[in-house]
């Protein structure tokens, strides 16, 4: 019977130890992630080689203060780079206008935004612009500098199904009267 209850003892502490299970992921910044075992469905590892960056192509289209455009740039691509955590990044290739009020032909330059965060209840990744400090080299009949984002602006990035991507952004420059708004839909090339 001392057996029995032995036994059955040490079946209960094998179970509770179980049950309070944890992973703990110590990162190189210091820093460290701790997950019960029951909540983790499985580990993947993707090997190093693979690529993680992605261009979509297709045609950019702006419109200048609500009132004018739209405008379309015909070979726009965004490449979009998936961080481990979870971010993306995107760099906006260099985008021609024609006959934009003011300015004429346009050259709006290359430009990436880092660590756009995921958004659950939108189901889109988004991220305001002006607080990452990016410069962009606009460059039209009366331009040819960098400028700055400024407060309103910001990115706001869809994926499609697996092929493609909705990108909307609203921006306004220093030194720039009105907003501009971006629409971009693209094809995973």
């Amino acid at each position: 019977m001392k057996k029995l209850f032995t036994l059955i003892a040490i079946a209960l502490m094998g179970v509770a130890n179980l049950q309070a299970q944890t992973v703990t992921i110590n990162k190189k910044d210091g820093s460290s992630v701790t997950f019960e075992t029951k909540d983790i469905k499985d580990i993947k590892f993707v090997p190093a080689a693979s690529s993680n960056e992605e261009v979509y192509t297709g045609k950019g289209k702006i419109k200048i203060g609500g009132m004018f455009g739209p405008y379309t740039a015909e070979s726009s691509s965004y490449t979009i780079v998936k961080n481990a955590d979870g971010t993306i990044n995107v760099t906006v290739a260099e985008e021609k206008y024609k006959d934009l009020p003011v300015m004429g032909n346009t050259v709006i330059g290359t430009y990436t935004v880092k660590n756009i965060a995921y958004d659950e209840a939108t189901k889109t990744y988004s991220r305001e612009l002006a607080k990452d400090g990016i410069k962009v080299h606009v460059k039209g009949n009366t331009m040819d500098k960098d400028l700055d984002f400024i407060k309103s602006s910001k990115i706001t990035i869809k994926f499609v199904g697996t092929d493609s991507i909705s990108v909307n952004s609203v921006y306004e420059f220093t030194g720039m009267p009105m907003d501009i708004k971006a629409e971009f839909n693209g094809q995973k090339k």
